[in-house]
């Protein structure tokens, strides 16, 4: 598997001219003053997805850039601040193996593979009738 630093992800022009600046406002925005994608939008102009690509950008480069539910923060003290939000993306990660796996059984030979050891008994009947559909 490759490393995430050797990932490119297209940007649109626009997002590419502003990948220095809104490092430089989070910069400003420290773990005390996190700030909402939805208004990293409307400052720079950029579609949500965007947003979230250039973090992901500044991320890899290894910019420490802290996000909670209450936004995106530059953090000042790494060691610390970032514990959370590497624990939530690596549950994301795990969440994203679990739905390859699962996509993955779907492919074998009776596309269930061992997911109907996984239903638990008040479920079977739903299974039964969905499955002869």
């Amino acid at each position: 598997m490759r490393g995430f630093e050797d990932i490119e992800l297209k940007l649109s022009q626009k997002a590419e001219a502003n990948i220095d600046r809104l490092l430089a406002y989070l910069k400003r925005r420290h773990t005390d003053r996190p700030i909402k994608s939805w208004k990293l939008e409307r400052i720079f102009g950029l579609p949500g997805p965007q947003v979230r690509q250039i973090v992901g950008i500044l991320r890899r480069r290894g910019e420490p850039i802290a996000s909670s539910s209450k936004g995106y923060a530059y953090c000042s003290d790494p060691v610390i601040g970032l514990n959370d939000t590497i624990s939530h993306l690596s549950q994301r990660r795990d969440a994203i193996d679990a739905d390859i796996e699962g996509l993955l059984r779907a492919q074998s030979d009776d596309g269930l593979g061992d997911f109907t050891a996984e239903i638990m008994p008040y479920q079977r009947d739903f299974w039964d009738i969905w499955k002869q559909e």
